[in-house]
Order: C-alpha cells, then sequence, then structure tokens
C-alpha cells in the first residue's frame, strides 16, 4: 500500500460485545430498551416540529419541516424534555440497588450524558 492509498475502513467491530450485566440477555433488552428511547426522543422533536408549523398557520410538508430553524430556546426546551425521559425511563437503574452494576452512578451518567446529546 502506498502512502496515497487510504486503509479500508472496518465496518464490523471486532472483539466481544461488552456487558454491563451479569446476565448477557438482560444486558440486551437494555440495550433494546436505550435504542427505543432514542427512536421515541426522535419522534417527539418530529412530533414538536409539526406542532410549532400548526401555530405558525403552516402545514407540515417535507419541505417546512427541512427549513425550520431550530432556534436556542427550542433546542433548550427539548434537551430539558430529552433529560426528563432519560430520568424516568432509567430511573430505576439510578434508585435501585442492583448488585449486577459495578458502578451504578456512573454508568447511569454514562448513559444519560450519551444518549440526551443525540
Amino acid at each position: 500500500m502506498t502512502s496515497n492509498e487510504q486503509k479500508k475502513r472496518q465496518i464490523i467491530a471486532k472483539g466481544k460485545r461488552p456487558y454491563f450485566l451479569n446476565d448477557p440477555a438482560s444486558d440486551k433488552l437494555l440495550a433494546m430498551i436505550t435504542a427505543l428511547v432514542g427512536e421515541f426522543s426522535v419522534l417527539k422533536d418530529r412530533i414538536d416540529t409539526h406542532e410549532r408549523l400548526a401555530a405558525e398557520g403552516k402545514v407540515a410538508t417535507p419541505e417546512n419541516i427541512e427549513n425550520f430553524i431550530l432556534t436556542d430556546d427550542i433546542e433548550a426546551k427539548r434537551d430539558i424534555s430529552r433529560q426528563e425521559i432519560l430520568d424516568r425511563v432509567y430511573r430505576i437503574i439510578k434508585n435501585q440497588n442492583l448488585d449486577t452494576w459495578e458502578d451504578k452512578t456512573e454508568i447511569y451518567n454514562g448513559l444519560i450524558s450519551k444518549f440526551s446529546k443525540e
């Protein structure tokens, strides 16, 4: 390979999947719930956009949605809403004494910070 050629990117992650819980089935369930929370958050933002367009008297066409201007105020309100969703969904992890977590607080805070920014 010459210096001008780029190395082909790896598409599939190597190594074993990391587990947070003692039971891999529970860990898979946590991953599925986390994915659903992300999808729900996106849908909630989309609904918010539709409602804001309707309040302006506009139809929610693909063009109007694409051209919708997200202000700092709207983004701040959505951030608060996301955090509230995450707190409700993951409260059991935060509030319960689960022996299966190595460090419950660190893992909870990591999950919250990762998904509240996506």
